[in-house]
């Protein structure tokens, strides 16, 4: 019997579903903190992919490579993290 990460016996593709779930309410929490600040004049300065506001205007113009290279030098990130985060953006 396998047991899931909270709590009680699941099978692995019902933990997926409630993991991703998760995911996206924290996403849609850290949207509904960032619409507040906003509201409040305070622009934050990342998205919630850590995506800096001039990464997102150079992914935007097209200029993609750019943009992975600016949030590489920022973050510290590897290229696969780097790309996946501005791909994120992106969509």
């Amino acid at each position: 019997m396998a047991w899931g990460i909270f709590g009680g016996s699941r099978d692995q593709s019902a933990e997926i579903r409630q993991l991703k779930m998760e995911v996206q309410r924290q996403f849609e929490t850290i949207e509904r903190l960032r619409a507040q600040l906003s509201a409040a004049g305070i622009n934050p300065e990342v998205n919630v992919h850590g995506v800096s506001l001039s990464e997102q205007a150079l992914a935007r113009e097209g200029r993609k490579i750019e943009a992975i290279k600016s949030y590489r030098e920022r973050t510290g990130a590897s290229l696969v993290d780097a790309k996946k985060a501005i791909d994120q953006f992106a969509q």
